[in-house]
């Protein structure tokens, strides 16, 4: 309890907040910093003072949510349980979706930064990816390579496999939250994980598609 007021004392830490709150509904180009200085009940200044600015206010928000997410742990440690076959597919599955689950914050941000037409949301984009998503989707890239050269997984680029995964996974919590699939979708998160990775480890055919004939070019 101590520890909450101290915190709640701190401008640093209540601007933190309000800007995490608003940054997640409006994005930072509708965001102002005066907007977030009045929710966080301090002066104007003191946003400069702390953070130099909003860009920089917008990256410190979104790296605190990062390092302090269940999923920066949980990642590094998704490939290393168990045997080292296909087992971790599913269980990332179902990692990244219980992750945006429980908070979808950083999601909000990476997306708000990535659609906004304005030079400091491209900055931004390109910084988040640059700076800690690339990580994700090579750890997997990693650990896929690592199939590949056991044979378990045919020779396929691992970082655009990397990127499969993780992209059909997240977009369903897009679908799910964004666009309207919470008010139809009858799967969990375990049942849900468990077809997204049997899906990307063996595909939808029955069977193998065969491969088209060359026809010899008439002059």
């Amino acid at each position: 309890m101590k520890r909450a007021k101290d915190e709640q004392k701190n401008p640093r830490n209540r601007i933190m907040r309000a800007a995490t709150s608003l940054f997640a509904r409006r994005g930072f180009a509708a965001t102002t910093t005066r907007e977030i200085a009045r929710r966080a009940r301090v002066n104007s200044a003191l946003v400069f003072y702390y953070f130099g600015n909003k860009e920089r206010l917008y990256y410190a928000v979104y790296e605190e949510l990062w390092k302090t997410s269940s999923w920066y742990e949980r990642r590094r440690n998704v490939y290393r349980n168990g045997a080292p076959d296909t087992a971790p597919i599913p269980r990332l599955a179902l990692e990244v979706l219980s992750s945006l689950h429980e908070d979808d914050t950083i999601m909000r941000l990476g997306l708000f930064a990535g659609l906004e037409d304005s030079q400091g949301s491209r900055r931004l984009s390109e910084r988040f990816f640059k700076t800690y998503i690339s990580e994700t989707y090579e750890l997997l890239a990693a650990y896929i390579q690592e199939r590949i050269r056991e044979g378990e997984f045919r020779d396929i680029p691992p970082l655009i496999a990397a990127r499969a995964l993780i992209g059909v996974v997240a977009y369903q919590h897009i679908i799910h939250e964004f666009l309207g699939g919470k008010y139809v979708d009858e799967f969990s998160g375990k049942e849900l994980s468990h077809i997204l990775a049997d899906i990307w480890l063996h595909g939808v055919l029955a069977r193998p598609l065969k491969e088209p004939s060359s026809q010899k070019a008439t002059a």
